[in-house]
């Protein structure tokens, strides 16, 4: 019969390609005597005259869809039988998603830009965002680092040697698997400060904001980095640099810094 040629061609196919070599058809001679017969040749042109039944055709979009099940199927059909679809299997079952733990609040990363002025031992901070851009801002550099040489005088009892200005900023660089949140700002900016007092205990003049600075700007990370490098540390009030104000309150504000610049004694 050639449909149970048919299917037997395909499984044929399916054992040769999974390494069956020897291969016992199932189908017996009687069954293969009556294939012979008029009943036989009837249902093989009607299955050939129409196309949509072709046992053939669907052998192979069973294999195509599901071939384990196809295949299956196939060898446990009886002789002669056309095959029988083959249902898909039942989707698995997703496992329910496994509820994240809380995750670790991201570090926030300050953004801001310090000048430092330091003599020999002696250095003053002023948050960049404090200065005027322009002709203004130089003299105010100018005044900073007038306050901070009188300031080494009166702790080191000279003022020789030259002012050298630096910038420190933060962040230092654009990496985001580096910790540079608020704490590492810190550090580095103390050590920064450490590193240009060379060995001795200050003065470190500050220029801070008289606003109520928020937490993480310029003035906030100053101040408490030379908190803990141990220090003896001024903190002027940024009123000195504002080039509106004149009159008798600029010069009582000037006049109380440049007392407090005058308690500076030298080291024992």
């Amino acid at each position: 019969m050639e449909v149970d040629d048919a299917v037997q061609a395909v499984k044929l196919r399916y054992l040769n390609a999974i390494g069956i070599e020897s291969w016992v058809r199932r189908s017996s001679p009687a069954a293969d005597t009556g294939a012979s017969g008029a009943g036989g040749s009837a249902v093989v042109a009607e299955s050939a005259s129409d196309p949509a039944s072709d046992p053939e055709e669907t052998v192979v979009e069973m294999l195509t869809d599901e071939p384990v099940a196809a295949v299956r199927s196939l060898l446990d059909a009886k002789p002669g039988a056309e095959p029988v679809a083959v249902p898909p299997p039942a989707p698995e079952a997703q496992p329910a998603p496994v509820a994240a733990a809380d995750e670790a609040p991201t570090a926030v990363t300050p953004e801001f830009r310090l000048e430092v002025l330091h003599l020999a031992g002696s250095v003053l901070l002023v948050d960049d965002s404090l200065l005027d851009p322009g002709a203004l801002r130089s003299e105010q550099l100018l005044l900073l680092a007038d306050l901070l040489r009188c300031a080494h005088l009166m702790a080191h009892g000279d003022a020789t040697g030259s002012i050298e200005r630096q910038v420190f900023y933060w962040p230092q660089v654009e990496d985001a698997a580096l910790d540079q949140g608020m704490p590492r700002a810190r550090e580095a900016l103390a050590y920064h400060v450490r590193m240009r007092l060379e060995g001795g205990s200050g003065p470190v003049l500050h220029v801070a904001r008289s606003d109520g600075a928020v937490a993480g700007c310029g003035s906030t990370i100053a101040r408490d980095s030379i908190a803990s490098v141990g220090a003896r540390v001024l903190e002027i009030t940024a009123e000195l640099l504002d080039p509106q104000a004149s009159g008798q309150g600029s010069g009582k504000l000037r006049a109380q810094i440049w007392a407090e610049l005058g308690q500076l004694k030298g080291a024992p």
